[in-house]
């Protein structure tokens, strides 16, 4: 989630080295030590996140993510989003980013580390046939206009500034509208190609951590042969080069994320996942694996936590499916220290209401429950089902505004469209009490009280059209009697 207040930074880091390497007294490139060309990436790599939340040189960083990629040409390089404590003002961003050329007599060290590293193409006209050519056109759009002051786009990206020797640019044999932005610290410390982007766009923000997350390239390939086996005959590949054999097998991390995140599951009483073979299938039906709920319930310190904040102060170990205290971090008390770990649950979708979706409100809500049982219990009376328990803790809405709808429906439509919008809004927009709604607006949807159940059977026929379910699977309280219906005209 991005809050008003942050402000996010999108760099990527790529290595490039041309130095030869002296080994067994032969000179060899670095294409050919691939054992060293990672390592150094990875050096590289962690010193850059250390200047960027240890020297803070950006600002106070709340939180960040990088993954490493690698091009089918072998070249790795990482996608690194980081998000910061303070908004970055429009005033400040050419102190941090840049999209010019240093005064090459003032700083000549940064002026051949960025034409080196931080020029892009030549493509277009220069070269039609360059990899970043799609129908004619750059797909970075290069060359970049120039531009006296940074500007916003509407694509929420900055354009930079680009000054021509006119209005105080510096004269030099590149054309500053191939320039790749960069952070002139970074790139003078690491001599790297390092491109650095400041995003304040959500829609910005969506496709860069798209980006992050896509994963490596695929390959779709046939494989003929005389059996015809169309499943055998298409198969999706990962393409592997020897670069990333090699990262993988010295075991370097290929993601990695601040702060850590501990997934908590969310499952009914004795609804946890079990996998079994044949041998073990009865020592698992007497006793199922713990998760981190149940492990919740079994904990031995009974701190008054809901369970979201227990990973801060406890860590589950994997092997033994048990929380225990943390020995490192922030001092929370005497013995107890507390890290900046987030507990997150995975999301429920509302249509599997009564299963899980009201169990998680309850797990958000309730401080320190002990079993499944006890969170159904309010103020000492156990209810049937999680819905239940919700409505009598206030953490449901009330339906005013659906009803609202159906009142409305009522002055100018048929019994037969207000009979569909009462489907869509059961089905759809999870009303926290349906039952009421129905006895409320029933008379609306037919005539007579001898037609009630026929209603309710042409109700949950629409429910089945939109999302496959019957009124009992929606909610309990809800049933039609198909056996001894009649049929008839229909009064709408």
């Amino acid at each position: 989630m991005i809050s008003l207040n942050f402000e996010l930074i999108s760099i990527s880091l790529k290595v490039v080295n041309e130095r030869s390497i002296s080994h067994s007294n032969k000179i060899t490139q670095p294409s050919d030590r691939h054992d060293l060309t990672a390592r150094v990436f990875k050096l590289k790599l962690r010193k850059l996140i250390d200047l960027i939340t240890k020297c803070k040189i950006f600002g106070n960083v709340t939180s960040w993510v990088y993954s490493i990629e690698w091009q089918k040409r072998g070249l790795q390089h990482a996608h690194i989003s980081i998000w910061l404590e303070n908004k970055v003002h429009p005033d400040r961003i050419d102190n941090i980013i840049s999209a010019e050329f240093p005064d090459p007599e003032k700083d000549p060290h940064l002026f051949d580390i960025l034409k080196k590293n931080m020029i892009h193409g030549p493509c277009g006209k220069l070269n039609p046939f360059s990899v970043c050519i799609k129908d004619g056109q750059c797909k970075c759009n290069y060359p970049r206009k120039l531009l006296d002051v940074t500007r916003s786009d509407k694509n929420g990206y900055p354009l930079y500034r680009r000054r021509s020797t006119t209005n105080g640019g510096f004269q030099t044999a590149i054309n500053v509208k191939w320039i790749v932005p960069y952070c002139p610290l970074i790139s003078k410390i690491m001599n790297a190609h390092i491109n650095v982007e400041l995003c304040s766009s959500v829609v910005a923000v969506k496709y860069i951590l798209k980006y992050i997350h896509k994963g490596s390239d695929q390959a779709m390939f046939s494989i003929e042969n005389k059996n015809n086996n169309e499943i055998e005959e298409y198969q999706s590949g990962r393409y592997i080069n020897s670069n990333e054999a090699i990262w993988r097998i010295f075991g370097f991390k290929i993601h990695d994320r601040y702060p850590n995140v501990q997934h908590l599951h969310v499952h009914l009483e004795n609804g946890q996942r079990v996998y079994f073979s044949n041998d073990n299938v009865s020592k698992k039906v007497e006793k199922p694996p713990e998760t981190t709920l149940t492990a919740f319930f079994n904990r031995l310190f009974r701190e008054n936590v809901i369970i979201l904040r227990y990973p801060k102060i406890f860590y589950m170990k994997q092997f033994a499916k048990k929380f225990n205290l943390r020995k490192q971090g922030i001092r929370y008390s005497h013995e107890i220290f507390q890290s900046d770990t987030l507990g997150r649950m995975y999301t429920i979708h509302p249509s599997n209401s009564e299963c899980f979706f009201f169990l998680r409100i309850l797990l958000h809500n309730v401080i320190g429950p002990m079993s499944f049982g006890y969170l159904k219990t309010v103020n000492g009376i156990t209810y049937k089902s999680y819905r239940e328990a919700c409505q009598q803790l206030g953490l449901l809405k009330d339906d005013k505004h659906w009803g609202d709808a159906l009142a409305e429906a009522n002055e100018t439509k048929k019994s037969s469209s207000i009979r569909s919008l009462f489907s869509i809004i059961f089905t759809s927009c999870n009303p926290s009490d349906p039952k009421s709604l129905w006895e409320k607006y029933k008379k609306t949807m037919n005539y007579t009280d001898e037609i009630f159940n026929e209603t309710l059977i042409i109700i949950e026929d629409m429910c089945l059209i939109i999302s496959g379910k019957n009124l009992n699977q929606w909610n309990n309280s809800f049933f039609s009697n198909r056996k001894y219906i009649k049929r008839f005209r229909n009064h709408s």
